[in-house]
């Protein structure tokens, strides 16, 4: 731009600079201070703020400064000033708590406040976990959003959950019974928690006892499998089933082969 003979565009005038400012959530309209030589204008008599942009979040705002043509100045200037963002260490992290297994994602969350106050998750900072389904040591990540920046990252502990808690069932419906088998009765054992399938050798092992004889009236203690939690599932269990006779027609026989000779009692033989 050509200025008039005699007024002078504010471009060529001095501007102190203005301070950083740090992030509140709230917009910065700074006072801006200019100078003709050493001369300080006047503000709405040598210059008028046209307006603010980008004054709330981080980064560089602007000051549009426009010259009074009646008093000599001429033309527009932009001004700028930085806002600086807030380091998320320097906020107080409460939490997250320490939290029982349930076969899916845990996600507790943190609570983050600067000053005395709440941030909002999703709008001053984003929430990232890692390692947190099953039972051990889970990691949250904070990382700064909108005003805040940087990340600070916080432990919690998934514990096991407790065998009571879980829905344990042996193949069949109760009373649980089966029939003999010579090497030990082990009926197959079902172990859900909140109606998800855990699985044996890593959720829970089993030992049977008392399996290999058949229950009678005598019998004082009845055939027991023991379920023991491991991994996401802690303490034990023990479920109890009888033997009964197994029908015969569940046997396999075996006979030996015999030649035949015309003496009596050759025809005889034991299975």
């Amino acid at each position: 731009m050509i200025a008039d003979s005699g007024k002078k565009p504010v471009s060529v005038l001095k501007v102190d600079k203005i301070a950083d400012r740090q992030y509140t959530g709230e917009e910065f309209k700074p006072e801006v201070t200019i100078r003709d030589g050493n001369t300080v204008l006047t503000k709405d008599t040598h210059y008028t703020v046209v307006g603010y942009t980008d004054n709330t979040l981080p980064g560089t705002a602007k000051i549009v400064i426009k010259g009074v043509e009646e008093e000599g100045y001429v033309g527009k200037m932009t001004v700028t000033f930085r806002i600086l963002a807030i380091p998320i260490r320097k906020t107080v992290i409460t939490g997250p708590a320490d939290c029982d297994f349930s076969g899916i994602k845990q996600v507790p969350e943190p609570v983050v406040k600067y000053n005395g106050t709440e941030l909002e998750k999703d709008a001053d900072y984003k929430l990232i976990y890692d390692r947190n389904e099953n039972a051990g040591k889970a990691r949250v990540t904070i990382s700064g959003i909108g005003g805040y920046t940087g990340s600070v990252s916080k432990t919690f502990t998934i514990r096991p959950a407790d065998i009571d808690t879980a829905a344990i069932t042996l193949d069949g419906e109760a009373p649980y019974e089966y029939p003999y088998v010579k090497s030990g009765v082990k009926p197959a054992v079902t172990v859900k928690l909140y109606d998800i399938p855990l699985k044996e050798g890593k959720d829970y092992t089993l030992k049977f006892t008392g399996n290999t004889a058949i229950t009678t009236d005598s019998t004082t203690k009845l055939p027991t499998v023991t379920i023991t939690g491991k991994g996401n599932l802690k303490g034990k269990k023990d479920m109890t089933f009888k033997i009964t006779k197994s029908p015969i027609n569940n046997c396999k026989i075996v006979t030996d082969v015999v030649l035949y000779t015309p003496r009596p009692g050759n025809w005889k033989t034991k299975p």
